[in-house]
């Protein structure tokens, strides 16, 4: 289930008098109940078939159209495209955030039937772990092996 698209990309040497067409990007998927770590590109094919599509194209209808037709305008200006530019990288940077361990809220035992992860051997623990730049509500179980590698 996508909770949300973060980023769709293609060629920048497309033909300028192109149509949009959402098969040609490939979208970055933050998955509901799952942290960002496990984030995934997807393409729109894949995606149509999920419970989340209507989240995905609303953001194709907001986002990823509009940039497409605006890098393609004669009318805007280099500067314009620039501007957007510089504020996607920021966004970008701003997410890559997401995957930052800012601190372990609490630990359990853990459980043989997690629906987030695959079970880890039986007596291992699970961290409740608020991610940099997100909220508290944000915050997801993980893994102690997961924990680890971080």
């Amino acid at each position: 289930l996508p909770s949300s698209a973060a980023e769709g990309s293609v060629d920048d040497d497309s033909d300028p008098d192109a149509e949009f067409d959402p098969n040609n990007f490939q979208y970055l998927v933050k998955w509901q109940n799952w942290a960002h770590l496990y984030d995934t590109w997807e393409s729109y094919e894949y995606l149509s078939n999920s419970k989340g599509f209507k989240k995905l194209s609303n953001y194709i209808k907001n986002v990823v159209e509009p940039d497409f037709y605006a890098a393609r305008n004669p009318d805007i200006s280099p500067e314009e495209l620039e501007q957007n530019s510089i504020q996607k990288e920021l966004d970008r940077q701003n997410m890559s955030q997401f995957v930052v361990l800012d601190r372990v809220i609490a630990c359990r035992e853990a459980k043989a039937d997690s629906a987030t992860h695959d079970a880890d051997e039986p007596g291992t623990m699970e961290y409740l772990c608020k991610w940099e730049n997100m909220s508290y509500k944000d915050a997801t179980w993980e893994p102690e092996s997961q924990i680890i590698a971080i």
